[in-house]
């Protein structure tokens, strides 16, 4: 054998080898392609199941969806007034509670002030489902009577604490209250009564304004997701981009090397293949 002969035969040999090496960093460009491109079909696909159920949340509470201007300030007041009358119950009933509680736990119990708070928040939660309910009794005119008087304990339960604390601490002082106490004790009473009238009596606002938070807490949640959905399809398509380039780059190696011998490197699947189109603009969708 000739030195031209040997060299070509051991240059045909070397590009060979080297084209069976390149086959293989095909193969796991491949695989890496196929986990990726997986990945941002599983996002799109997920996406595409969000956007539906959020069309249907619309589509289910049109007028949560498409609020005018005057119902979400509307909801909001109300909202503000539930808040509102919180805490003028916190305030109101902050020295009765703790007289009360302090009774059973003693002054110096860490844990007085906590239960004042939690007592408060029970009390007004109390206050929204009884108003609710009560509408809902006067739409149905079922058992109207019996939410009715509910009704009317709740809006003077405040007020009635207040007053019955006060009466206890007086006795245990041994005198009556001063005129001025009385004045005081009367303005409270009357302004803890009115709020808690305004939440009592307005059960259908109410019943909306808590429709509109769930509609709004549920909607930002679906639409979170959804952009965090899109945010992972692309990521995952960049990561497929930067494969396939560094693919076609390989492929194009292989080729070379590989010259009348070289052998189709296997397809991509069908879910890389779509992600691929989508990136060259098609839409071709993977087999289902």
């Amino acid at each position: 054998m000739t030195s031209d002969n040997f060299s070509i035969t051991h240059n045909a040999s070397r590009a060979r080898h080297r084209a069976q090496a390149t086959l293989g960093e095909l193969d796991t460009l491949r695989h890496k392609c196929s986990y990726y491109g997986e990945q941002a079909y599983l996002a799109f696909q997920r996406r595409e199941q969000l956007q539906q159920t959020l069309k249907n949340l619309v589509d289910d509470n049109p007028n949560f969806g498409y609020p005018k201007t005057r119902d979400i300030i509307r909801h909001l007041c109300f909202g503000l007034l539930v808040t509102g009358s919180w805490l003028i119950s916190l305030v109101l009933i902050y020295s009765p509670a703790e007289y009360l509680i302090q009774k059973n736990l003693g002054e110096d119990n860490p844990l007085v002030g906590l239960c004042i708070v939690l007592l408060t928040i029970v009390l007004t939660l109390g206050q929204v489902s009884v108003a609710i309910l009560y509408f809902d009794a006067k739409q149905t005119t079922t058992m109207l009577r019996p939410w009715r008087f509910v009704a009317t304990i709740m809006a003077l339960f405040t007020a009635g604490m207040m007053m019955a604390t006060e009466i206890a601490r007086y006795i245990g002082l041994g005198r009556l209250p001063w005129p001025h106490d009385l004045i005081g004790l009367g303005l409270q009473m009357g302004l803890a009564f009115a709020f808690d009238s305004l939440i009592v009596c307005n059960g259908e606002s109410l019943e909306s304004a808590l429709g509109f938070l769930w509609f709004t807490m549920q909607h930002s949640r679906l639409q979170r997701t959804c952009n965090r959905l899109l945010a992972s399809f692309h990521r995952h398509m960049a990561e497929v981009r930067l494969l396939y380039t560094l693919y076609q780059q390989k492929l194009s190696i292989y080729y070379k090397n590989a010259g009348e011998d070289a052998e189709p490197p296997s397809p991509f699947d069908d879910t890389t293949q779509w992600v691929l189109n989508e990136w060259l603009g098609a839409s071709n969708k993977p087999a289902s």
